[in-house]
């Protein structure tokens, strides 16, 4: 079962439609700057448009 999680589709990584603008930066400067254990996403994609 848990390859099968593992090949789920949603769970393959969608590349970020908006990049380098300010709130971009400030993710990645937590992100790399905080000890962030878990990131809860909200939102929906089929990987053709934003949410």
């Amino acid at each position: 079962m848990n390859n099968e999680i593992n090949n789920y589709e949603l769970n393959r990584l969608i590349p970020p439609e908006i990049k380098n603008d300010e709130f971009y930066a400030t993710i990645q400067i937590i992100a790399r700057e905080e000890d962030i254990k878990t990131v809860l996403e909200i939102g929906s994609s089929s990987g053709e448009g934003s949410t």
